[in-house]
């Protein structure tokens, strides 16, 4: 269970990096239909960010993971709109 813990928080922090480097390419894209691309690459990333999010909590709901306050941090970081 610990390596399944530690591999979904690596995927939180790689979908962290790659949802802010999206997000810097639609503000600075001046390309209507690139940033519908780049709009909706970011809504896929946030999916998956919410997806990995609702497993952390449920781990924390089973008190699977040893220490609730990076559970709780890590819940607080991924985008939750």
């Amino acid at each position: 269970m610990k390596g399944e813990i530690d591999r979904t928080l690596k995927k939180v922090q790689e979908g962290q990096e790659v949802f802010e480097g999206l997000w810097v390419q639609v503000h600075d894209c001046d390309n209507s239909n690139q940033r519908e691309k780049l709009e909706s690459e970011l809504k896929k990333e946030i999916k998956k960010l919410q997806r990995l999010r609702e497993q952390i909590k449920a781990w924390c709901g089973a008190s699977l993971l040893g220490c609730l306050a990076v559970c709780l941090a890590v819940c607080n970081c991924v985008p939750g709109q």
